[in-house]
């Protein structure tokens, strides 16, 4: 026989669990002395283990008691019932996780309410984390994903546990490649014309003392914007370009790893003159259709 201190010793559990489990009627002592000991014997510490297995996997106390209870109760029925429930809370947290790590990776939380309309906040972080997931980098296997796999958070992850001053040993081209992977969340259509030509993203550093409204620098955003729609049917839209601004500024990983190669000046001037380009540009549409009414 063990005394209540004893089991909660070599098991680890608290007293306030043992005296709870007697409290519900789950988990009785043994034994009761005059003296008011609460004593358990093998067969009740099998039990305890028993009660705190299944409820390591996710039952309840209230269905471990009818469990317990009883005896006609298949257990491999219920623990088949039980893996399908905990395999809809693992898509849940992994489809949560690529929802962190995109928020991580852009340095954006997306509070973009306008585009939902008036929705309430479970409908808004539904659509969200739908739309705004690292998950779409994975390869989708029964409806499965594990966002940890995407190759951009292995590279992302991986320069950005090295010494700060190693990141600037990283050519533009391979910071760029990193964007190129994030495209699917981005909505970008392609970086593979940026890549090729990093002088796009260098020379910003040219710019920084100019107005971002300058005529000159709003024309090499245009080029910028252009390199990202040659040649493609369906060009990005502002929204998403704005987008892609943002996340030179914004705190996340691709802010960081830009500023190491760009300087945090010129990311910092990027996303201004990318948001100045858009701004315009939308005013020049709404007048434009404003001219044809």
């Amino acid at each position: 026989m063990k005394k209540v201190h004893e089991v909660c010793k070599s098991i680890g559990v608290t007293r306030r669990t043992l005296h709870y489990y007697d409290e519900i009627g789950l988990l009785s002592p043994t034994v009761r002395t005059e003296s008011g000991y609460r004593l358990y014997d093998d067969m009740a510490v099998e039990k305890l283990f028993k009660i705190l297995l299944l409820s390591e996997l996710g039952y309840s106390l209230n269905d471990i008691q009818e469990m317990m209870n009883n005896p006609d109760v298949d257990l491999r029925d219920s623990i088949g019932n039980q893996i399908k429930i905990l395999n809809k809370k693992k898509a849940r947290l992994e489809n949560l996780i690529g929802y962190a790590n995109t928020i991580k990776l852009t340095g954006i939380i997306p509070l973009n309410f306008k585009e939902y309309g008036d929705i309430t906040f479970e409908e808004f972080i539904e659509k969200s984390k739908n739309t705004y997931n690292m998950n779409m980098f994975t390869n989708n296997t029964e409806g499965i994903n594990n966002p940890l796999d995407s190759k951009l958070i292995q590279k992302a992850e991986e320069l950005l546990t090295l010494p700060e001053k190693e990141w600037y040993e990283y050519e533009t081209s391979e910071l760029l490649e990193i964007l190129e992977m994030a495209k699917n969340i981005l909505s970008v259509t392609d970086f593979n014309e940026i890549r090729t030509n990093n002088e796009l993203m260098d020379e910003f550093m040219k710019f920084v003392d100019k107005d971002v409204s300058s005529k000159e620098v709003q024309e090499h955003v245009e080029k910028l914007y252009d390199y990202m729609n040659k040649d493609k049917d369906h060009p990005m839209s502002l929204g998403n370009f704005s987008l892609i601004g943002k996340t030179f500024a914004a705190g996340g990983d691709v802010d960081m790893l830009f500023t190491s190669s760009l300087g945090k000046e010129t990311t910092d001037y990027i996303a201004k003159a990318i948001q100045v380009y858009c701004d315009n540009f939308t005013v020049e549409q709404r007048e434009e259709e404003g001219g044809r009414r």
